[in-house]
């Protein structure tokens, strides 16, 4: 946040990330566990996103604020994240 001079939900981290290794953005895969900080912004800007769920199954969303935004993939933890990427 930092270096970039702005903390998420601001696009100014996805952008960074396009600077420093190109697109396409639908080829980069933001990993994250916040609909709202992570893949919303993310979706907006044509990242592929993947949601880690750890509140699967419970109410609420803990300390996150909702969001609409949609993941292109959800797991319930980083094992099932590294399982589903090994696995394509």
């Amino acid at each position: 946040a930092q270096q970039v001079g702005s903390y998420k939900p601001d696009p100014g981290h996805f952008h960074e990330i396009l600077d420093r290794f190109g697109g396409p953005q639908e080829r980069i895969l933001h990993v994250a566990q916040s609909l709202f900080h992570d893949v919303a912004p993310a979706r907006e800007l044509g990242f592929t996103t993947l949601w880690i769920n750890r509140r699967a199954g419970q109410a609420g969303s803990g300390a996150t604020p909702l969001a609409d935004a949609v993941p292109h993939a959800q797991v319930p933890d980083m094992a099932a994240a590294a399982r589903l990427l090994l696995d394509e």
